[in-house]
């Protein structure tokens, strides 16, 4: 509304200015005009507007199968360019309507590529329309019947349905979507599509909702794991809980359930699990007792129908709004706490024995771990800060933490992980948008393309105020709107486009207004004022249609309350009566108090409720379709009242709607609930004129209408006509009359029990006694429905003979005869006697007397006499294994030849029990062993130098005869101190260095570890082979005791290494004994200590570094000296020349070489290699010498250099690529011409390698 300027408004005289002399439409005013009217009996008329239309004999009733009220509407609708019709009910409004746009494309419409608004056709002077005409309707309900009529005059392809809440089959194909897919793109906006199509799945793709709606739901339905990225940033806590979670593994729990166990919840099996426990029998039998049967749909609330109005878009706009509601999901899981942790059917106890637990156990502990996780209790940032930095002197959280505490920091942890979903989900968000708004620009550009091409397009009035931009440019010269009553002013005004030259609006304003959701706007702003009802009240000229084809009179009759000239047609008339019912209209009265539903503001009558579903029940039983019945009421209490007592299976077809709903329909009898009854004499919306017209104007054959009327009277004037006609004509009162069809006896009904007392199955008392086709009688209550018993079941005894042995029929009279089954004994071919029944074939009967013949080997057959010897004797025999000698029990069948030890038989599963040369014992049998043991299952268990126990099966580690390589998580870690991301095996690459996208700078990856101030740092980054010096001077700082905080001492460790706990009055004492009393180490004052970062222990440096380097020289994992710990020693700067060896393999030290350009390091790199290779020799190799493996090492740094030397693109390089490869392949041929001559040759000129070296890669 706002959008629209005042200038431009189209039809502003009559809906500003109020005028009422209605001009012609516009293009037919500058050219002599006439219209083509078809006529019943073929053939067409002409409608000329340069003569009065009364001087045009041939435009009758009868000619154009009109009646004089439409005809005048028709006429009024292709001459005036503002018409307003108005259609009381049952008066042929669409049929009116559909007939104007019949018209109107015969006459204007045709296909033509001319880029104007219409032309004149050159041989008719017709003007031909070259814009679509609009049709607007209130509901899509009744849009789509108006647009399935406009089908049978008009093809598919001309027709464009906007909006996707359609359900009509029919319109399929003339939904925008489906025309959409189908239109040929311009190149220009297919380029367009197709650019926002890839960056639209880039951004899902790099954005995934689904990824962003698991991660929430984990942190909202389980304990996160500690190895979960980004969930624990301090790294010496996810250090000890790293190491708890390998420790658990022994238990037999799962690495990742580390924090589960640590907050003391095992995690063996998931709270998940038991959402699908089966239930028990008695919880099946109480399941069973409790079901409820299926109840009746109740056809669309008000509230329902306004919903699907307001979301009639089409499929793109749903999409946006399912993402829109997860972005709004996701959010409001940001700001609530986890409530559904993981636990499990075990527990540990105090002695760490599992306790098995039953379902109630478990739903007691989901509800305390619940509670604990909901908790708002968790430690500050501060208290964060100082257990971290206390865990860096030896406190470990995984022992030392109370059970209390831990719970404080998890919280802690989930509070700051959730935050991070904040920053994202809007950044998606704002992304998202951007993409939908280029997505709707795009959309509406190819939407106007695809609905110029239409002749007739169809939208709500909600579809049609969102589309006003695309009707703006799409620019329709006519709009016809239907149910303009219903519809709000700005719904129509908004439609109307600076176009529009013809607007028609059909409706009754007598009948529903429209409804504001604001109810004081409605009242203070008179918005609930439609656009039609203002322009009839301004006296512009109305067509009131007059002759009604719906209702038979004894209905009509209250409608000329509301219509004065409201007539019948004949159609109408002379209709049957309803069976059963002595009166077509009924006006049922009752005293029975309302009930208030507070849940919903709305008001319910149990009284009218039960007669209701027992009128319902007997119409039925009257042989009437439940489609022909319809249960309209007032208020949506009622409705689902109704709802509850009416199973589907009863009552399954019979609709029950609102008054609301329920306009433009019709059904053949109607059932009414006005549910008002009260002290108070207060009638709602029962008062309301509007909707008591649209509520008594919708029967075709019979009504009747259930309230309590003498309070109806008193309020309302239109209500005490009504009833005042309706007791004229016998046809109100307090009790319902039930004629029986059959005996034509009549009952009279007060309650809703009096239905089943006096008409048991829908006529009366009386049984039914009508003969049968089987010979006896019919024994139910007289009844209607069935009338020639093709449905009735007879339940006496049958009295037919079976054939062909005469024997009497057991079963009922209803069912078929089965096959006979007396018994009689008959001899069969084998010699045989047995006993079968009567019906039976001799051919077909089986002999099941055991076999009488024997098998080879003696036994006796085990089959029938009828069936064929056994192939394969089942008897059970006792052999004797010729490998391991056992006896055993085995079939014969199995059985072979005898050797020196006897009978010997094919599997033997007595089980092996031989050592394997891994230590374990074999798992294999007798017969899988015969020939070699099977490879052993069990889990290695060696530990590896990386830190890990080997997880591979012994036998893969004995084929290959090494554990190598590991794939488990690297466990090192850089000097930042940072994780590895990668996998033991491989080359590591550190967490820090991959948060930003452009990469870490030379100085940010540089490795810290090392004495700077002594000149022993090392000189290369984290991920490269360390080579610092170990620094052996004294650190010098002083410390302050973090436990006492009293004492200040002299550090007792090494300089650029941690300082250890050694604290005179707290640590020492302690630390000094368990190296004396566990290592046997030498201990004096002047000892220096080593701080393992790896398990917080402190020890003597001395006994450390020959530790170290005993153990390194041997081959074995450098572990922690302590029997009770063992933990790998991976982290301890001193050390990790050693501790990183694993990585320094020959290929990773031929990549590191490639990457650099320092010659200094390409000689480290190459001394490391031969150390490498060397040790990778077996003993007594010959052959092999320092020569000959820089040679190895020259060609290896070669080949991996030309294959980075081929990624290049440019032709300079290519060329300078080749030309240095053709120059090192001349060395390196040389020095192999050299290495043939022997292990002593020369190796060449070093400097000229490296320089080739050079020249390829940069």
């Amino acid at each position: 509304m706002q959008n629209i300027e005042q200038s431009v408004f189209p039809f502003s005289r009559y809906i500003v200015s109020c005028d009422t002399n209605i001009a012609m439409p516009a293009y037919t005013k500058d050219i002599s005009f006439e219209y083509q009217l078809d006529v019943v009996s073929g053939g067409r008329v002409q409608l000329k507007f340069d003569q009065d239309i009364e001087s045009q004999s041939m435009i009758c009733e009868e000619t154009l199968g009109l009646n004089q009220s439409q005809l005048e509407a028709y006429i009024s609708a292709l001459t005036q360019e503002f018409a307003v019709i108005q259609g009381p009910p049952g008066t042929g409004k669409t049929f009116v309507g559909l007939k104007i746009v019949k018209t109107l494309l015969d006459n204007l419409y045709t296909r033509c590529f001319f880029d104007v608004d219409f032309f004149i056709h050159a041989e008719t002077s017709i003007p031909v329309m070259r814009r679509p005409i609009l049709v607007v309707c209130y509901t899509n309900h009744a849009l789509d019947q108006f647009l399935e009529g406009i089908l049978q005059f008009c093809d598919s392809d001309d027709v464009v349905r906007v909006g996707s809440r359609s359900k009509n089959e029919a319109l399929e194909g003339c939904n925008l979507r489906a025309k959409r897919s189908n239109a040929l793109r311009p190149t220009q906006l297919r380029h367009a599509y197709q650019d926002l199509y890839y960056r639209r799945e880039e951004f899902l793709k790099e954005n995934s909702l689904e990824n962003l709606q698991n991660e929430i739901k984990i942190a909202e339905s389980d304990i996160i794991s500690h190895s979960y990225f980004g969930f624990i940033k301090e790294q010496i806590f996810y250090n000890q809980l790293d190491w708890h979670g390998q420790t658990i593994v022994q238990s037999g729990f799962s690495y990742n359930d580390s924090i589960k166990v640590w907050l003391g919840c095992d995690s063996t099996a998931s709270l998940y699990s038991y959402e699908d426990v089966s239930p028990t029998p008695l919880e099946q039998s109480q399941s069973a007792e409790n079901t409820e049967p299926e109840l009746i749909d109740i056809e669309g609330e008000a509230e329902r129908e306004l919903h699907n109005r307001m979301l009639d878009v089409d499929e793109a706009d749903e999409e946006e709004a399912k993402f829109q509601a997860l972005l709004k999901q996701q959010q409001r899981s940001q700001t609530m706490a986890v409530t559904q942790p993981a636990a499990g059917k075990h527990l540990l106890d105090s002695e760490g024995f599992k306790v098995v637990m039953g379902k109630d156990a478990i739903r007691k502990l989901q509800a305390e771990i619940r509670k604990r996780i909901c908790d708002a209790d968790m430690m500050s940032e501060e208290e964060v800060r100082s257990l971290e930095s206390q865990c860096y002197h030896g406190y470990d959280i995984t022992v030392d933490l109370e059970f209390h505490q831990r719970w404080r920091l998890y919280r802690f942890w989930l509070w700051r992980y959730k935050q991070t979903f904040t920053a994202e989900v809007s950044r998606v968000q704002r992304e998202y948008q951007k993409l939908c708004s280029l997505s709707t620009n795009l959309r509406q550009q190819e939407d106007i393309e695809v609905l110029k091409e239409a002749k007739v397009i169809g939208m709500t009035t909600t579809g049609a105020a969102r589309f006003q931009h695309v009707l703006q440019e799409v620019g329709a010269p006519i709009v016809i709107v239907e149910e303009a009553a219903e519809v709000l002013e700005a719904h129509i005004t908004t439609a109307l486009s600076t176009s529009c030259q013809h607007l028609i609006l059909i409706g009754d304003h007598k009948q529903l207004k429209p409804n504001p959701t604001v109810y004081e706007l409605a009242k203070k702003y008179h918005l609930d004022l439609s656009l039609f009802e203002r322009m009839v009240n301004n006296g512009l000229p109305v067509k009131t249609l007059e002759i009604q084809h719906r209702m038979r009179p004894e209905v009509s009759k209250f409608m000329r309350h509301i219509y004065d000239n409201l007539s019948d047609h004949s159609s109408v008339l002379n209709r049957k009566p309803i069976r059963g019912l002595s009166t077509p209209v009924y006006f049922f009265d009752h005293k029975q108090p309302e009930t208030a539903e507070e849940g919903i503001m709305s008001h319910s009558n149990e009284f009218e409720a039960n007669m209701v579903v027992e009128l319902t029940r007997y119409l039925i039983l009257q042989s009437y379709k439940p489609d022909d019945i319809t249960i309209i009421t007032m208020y949506t209490g009622q409705l689902l009242v109704l709802k509850r007592k009416m199973p589907r299976d009863v009552f399954g077809g019979v609709k029950i709607t609102s008054v609301d709903n329920f306009q433009g329909e019709e059904n053949k009898i109607i059932i009414l609930s006005l549910v008002r009854s009260n002290a108070e004499d207060k009638l709602g919306f029962v008062k309301i004129e509007n909707r008591v017209c649209v509520s008594l104007s919708r029967a075709k054959y019979g009504m009747y209408v259930f309230g309590n009327f003498d309070m109806f009277c008193r309020g309302s004037e239109l209500w005490f006509k009504i009833i005042q006609d309706a007791k004229i004509a016998g046809e109100f009162g307090s009790t319902l009359s039930l004629t029986c069809m059959n005996h034509g006896k009549v009952a009279e009904v007060t309650a809703p029990q009096d239905f089943q007392a006096k008409s048991p199955a829908g006529g009366c008392k009386l049984t039914c006694g009508e003969r049968l086709a089987c010979g006896h009688f019919c024994e139910r209550n007289c009844h209607f429905s069935d009338r020639r018993h093709e449905q009735y079941q007879c339940l006496k005894d049958c009295t037919r003979l079976l054939q062909p042995c005469g024997h009497s029929c057991p079963a009922r009279c209803h069912s078929k005869c089965p096959p006979c089954k007396v018994k009689k004994i008959v001899e069969l071919r084998c010699g045989h006697s047995k006993e079968v029944y009567c019906h039976e074939e001799l051919l077909d009967i089986v002999c099941t007397e055991p076999c009488v013949h024997s098998l080879s080997c003696g036994h006796p057959c085990t089959r029938y006499c009828s069936q064929p010897c056994d192939t394969k004797c089942l008897a059970v025999v006792e052999r004797m294994c010729s490998r391991c000698g056992e006896i055993k029990k085995v079939q014969c069948y199995t059985t072979t030849a005898v050797d020196r030890f006897g009978a010997t038989f094919s599997k033997c599963d007595t089980k092996c029990t031989q050592m394997l040369p891994c230590g374990h014992t074999c798992i294999g049998n007798c017969y899988q062993c015969q020939e070699d043991h099977r490879p052993c299952e069990q889990k290695c268990g060696k530990n590896l130098p990386c830190g890990h126990v080997c997880d591979k099966k012994c036998s893969d580690c004995t084929k290959s005869s090494s554990c190598e390589p590991c794939m488990q998580p690297c466990l090192l870690l850089c000097s930042h101190p940072r994780k590895c991301l990668r996998k033991c095996f491989e080359e590591c690459l550190f967490d820090k260095h991959t948060n930003n996208n452009k990469g870490d700078s030379e100085k940010d990856r540089k490795c810290k570890w090392g004495c700077k101030k002594h000149g022993k740092s090392c000189s290369g980054r984290c991920e490269m082979l360390c080579d610092h010096v170990p620094c052996y001077e004294e650190c010098t700082r002083k410390l302050k005791c973090r436990k006492c905080k009293k004492i200040t001492y002299e550090c007792l460790g090494m300089c650029s290494e941690p300082c250890p706990n050694m604290c005179p009055a707290c640590d020492r004492g302690a630390v000094v004994a368990s190296a004396r009393n566990y290592l046997k180490a030498t201990v004096g004052s002047t000892t220096r200590w080593m701080f393992l970062r790896d398990c917080c222990h402190s020890l003597p440096v001395d006994y450390m570094d020959e530790y170290v380097e005993r153990t390194f020289a041997a081959g074995n994992p450098i572990l922690c000296p302590f029997e009770f710990c063992r933990r790998p020693v991976l982290n301890t700067a001193r050390y990790a020349p050693q501790t990183r060896a694993k990585k320094t393999t020959p290929d990773v030290l031929i990549k590191l070489a490639s990457s650099t350009t320092s010659l200094r390091r390409k000689e480290e790199l190459q001394d490391a290699y031969i150390t490498s290779r060397t040790n990778s020799l077996e003993p007594g190799t010959v052959g092999f010498s320092r020569k000959l493996l820089i040679r190895e090492f020259e060609r290896n740094l070669a080949e991996k250099l030309r294959q980075k030397a081929k990624l290049k693109d440019s032709d300079v390089n290519r060329e300078s690529s080749e030309s240095s490869s053709i120059r090192l392949q001349d060395t390196l041929q040389a020095a192999e011409t050299e290495a043939i001559a022997g292990p002593e040759a020369n190796v060449g000129d070093e400097a000229n390698v490296i320089e080739t070296w050079e020249d390829l890669f940069y």
